[in-house]
């Protein structure tokens, strides 16, 4: 059970014990945790028993704060997440630091405690000064008195100064790092032979075979649940012919959005962009001149055609108004002077102008009659929907409601819960809201679901007329899959077994090639693999790489081809050790990782060695219990 507690927390003990100092200060309430409990024991540490209540205390204290970020997490999921594993952990790594540094007799002054307490941002005024009085404040908030508190703070001082001890070995050995070098960068070679399965005859099943395989392979020919579903849809268009507008409000609406109507002019223009007055007045002189503005901003700038061009612009779109005032003030083809911003000097051409206009109400009022109409639908969405719930509670049909209201009546499936019928294909008349299938499923054969409200502010009404479980397709229905599937399978085992004894007779790299070319196998090489995987063959999977680097040259092993439409196998050709010598660049970064990850791995391990000299028991039928009891 501990190492499932290491597994489960991985390096977040480490990360605790690291964070213990912050997190006394941080989140007032852990306490004195330990103090009274004559309840279940969930786990032992020494003669320290963890009870259950101790436990609930800090897991329900993790699982609020969660819950306060924003994370809605039940206790079930929270379990499921690991989160009784960190706590549980957290509690044992703390009793066994207490415990230790007692006995290392470290110690802390009150010079040091109090610097501590002080420099604390939960305890300063609202001017950044300590305040004894918000001291007493927060251990009050938090049901603390002030011993409780001390011995708390002192605890995680004493564990700091023995962290900090652990953190200051930075010392990696040459030898360590040599060997671990040589670990990851050595490269091993191999020969594939790779055997095919296509043109493999298998045959077929017998009709017994057949029966049985179908019973194994269940799994992947069962149909899913299918459920029949008859709903009214609900949305703003629904309601628009509901809505009426007359020419004084569109008017109106014409009047608020009239910037909307109105259509910029816009320019094309070229810019030539230097950092010194001096050179932008000698392009200019240029230009005046006649010069070519491309051949200028090639020359002055060493600006391409296109990096010149700033493209279709409004006056809104230039960065600053002295350069959209310059823009447009000249006329089409003209050349401004040189204008100077923040980026340096510029000089502008328009190629080419395209006037501005303004949409007339005659032009948009088409337009704005439905987008008025749409919002004033929307608007009155709530009440009808509102309407819509006291009819279903009166016990209205949601044929009836179709016909005394604007409401869209139909029905659909058999589908499943992705919305596909039993042919496989989406059904089209399914809403594409995720909220319409996530209710279909949740709602009980023959009710209604309710008022349903999608994210884009559509309504739904369901019901669930018929329900067809899951269940097993009958053989017949799925015979040709099911025969296909068998030969597959067998048509594996067979090539299989030809590995196999083809292995056998080799027994040495040379006659497993030339066996293999005689059957019309093909052999190749593979690349200089390492065994992080990054330069592997496609032909392996990564456990096949893994094992090779266990094999010595001439050693064997196969398998499936990660696309299981072949078999290979793989002989161990060349084993090209790493040269640490040749790589002082790659040792340096080697030994900066080390000297990154040794603090965690000694806390890691010494943590371990705590609990081997002090004596840790879980009681897992504990802890289950207590998630038991919990509602």
């Amino acid at each position: 059970m501990l190492e499932a507690l290491r597994r489960g927390t991985g390096s977040w003990v480490v990360k605790t014990l690291l964070a213990l100092l912050i997190v006394s200060f941080a989140a007032w309430g852990i306490g004195d945790i330990f103090r009274g409990g004559g309840d279940t024991t969930v786990a032992k540490v020494g003669n320290i028993n963890i009870t259950a209540n101790q436990f609930s205390q800090a897991f329900q204290r993790q699982l609020q704060r969660f819950q306060e970020s924003g994370s809605p997490i039940t206790s079930a999921e929270a379990r499921a997440f690991g989160l009784d594993r960190q706590v549980l952990g957290s509690l044992i790594t703390r009793i066994l630091m207490d415990l230790h540094t007692q006995d290392l007799g470290l110690s802390i002054s009150e010079q040091r405690f109090g610097d501590e307490v002080r420099k604390n941002p939960v305890f300063r005024d609202s001017f950044g000064k300590y305040d004894r009085y918000r001291l007493k404040q927060v251990l009050a908030a938090a049901g603390m008195s002030e011993k409780q508190f001390v011995t708390s703070v002192e605890s995680d001082l004493r564990k700091a100064q023995l962290i900090n001890l652990i953190e200051l070995v930075d010392l990696v050995p040459n030898a360590l790092v040599e060997k671990l070098y040589r670990y990851k960068n050595e490269h091993r070679v191999a020969r594939l032979v790779i055997l095919p399965y296509e043109g493999i005859k298998a045959g077929l099943p017998t009709e017994d075979t057949l029966t049985k395989f179908h019973v194994e392979k269940a799994a992947e020919f069962t149909a899913p649940e299918y459920r029949t579903i008859s709903y009214l849809s609900l949305s703003p268009q629904d309601l628009m012919d509901e809505v009426q507008v007359n020419e004084d409000d569109l008017r109106a609406e014409y009047e608020n959005r009239h910037a909307e109507f109105v259509v910029p002019e816009k320019r094309s223009v070229d810019q030539i962009l230097v950092s010194d007055e001096k050179t932008a007045q000698s392009a200019y002189q240029r230009l005046q001149e006649g010069a070519d503005f491309a051949q200028v901003a090639k020359d002055i700038a060493d600006l391409s055609v296109s990096d010149s061009d700033l493209g279709i612009l409004s006056s809104a779109d230039f960065f600053t108004e002295p350069l959209a005032a310059a823009a447009f003030s000249l006329s089409e083809g003209g050349t401004s002077a040189p204008v100077q911003t923040e980026l340096g000097w510029h000089l502008l051409r328009v190629r080419n102008i395209t006037l501005g206009n303004v949409r007339t109400f005659d032009e948009v009022i088409s337009e704005l009659t439905v987008q008025l109409r749409l919002s004033l639908a929307t608007d009155a969405l709530y009440d009808f929907a509102n309407r819509v719930d006291d009819e279903l509670g009166g016990g209205a049909t949601l044929e009836e409601m179709s016909q005394s209201m604007p409401l869209k009546f139909a029905t659909l499936g058999p589908i499943d819960s992705t919305g596909r019928n039993q042919a496989g294909i989406k059904d089209e008349a399914l809403p594409s809201e995720s909220e319409f299938i996530t209710s279909a499923f949740k709602t009980e054969e023959g009710m209604d679901s309710g008022l349903v409200e999608t994210a884009d502010g559509k309504y739904y009404v369901l019901r669930i007329d018929t329900v067809l479980p899951s269940a097993l397709r009958p053989l017949e229905s799925v015979r040709e899959a099911l025969v296909s599937l068998w030969q597959q399978i067998e048509r594996a085992r067979i090539v299989r077994g030809n590995a196999d004894t083809l292995m056998a007779e080799a027994k040495e790299i040379d006659a497993l090639v030339r066996r293999a070319k005689e059957l019309g196998y093909r052999v190749r090489y593979t690349p200089q693999m390492l065994r992080d995987g990054q330069d592997i063959d496609k032909a392996l999977t990564t456990a096949q790489l893994s094992t090779l680097f266990t094999l010595n040259p001439g050693d064997m092993t196969s398998g499936p081809t990660p696309s299981e439409k072949s078999y290979v196998i793989a002989a161990l050709e060349e084993i090209i050790p790493a040269n640490p010598a040749m790589d002082p660049e790659g040792i340096s970064k080697m030994r900066i990782s080390i000297a990154d990850e040794m603090p965690g791995d000694l806390l890691a391990q010494y943590q371990t060695g705590l609990e081997n000299d002090t004596g840790v028991t879980v009681y897992p039928i504990a802890l289950d219990n207590f998630f038991g009891d919990m509602p």
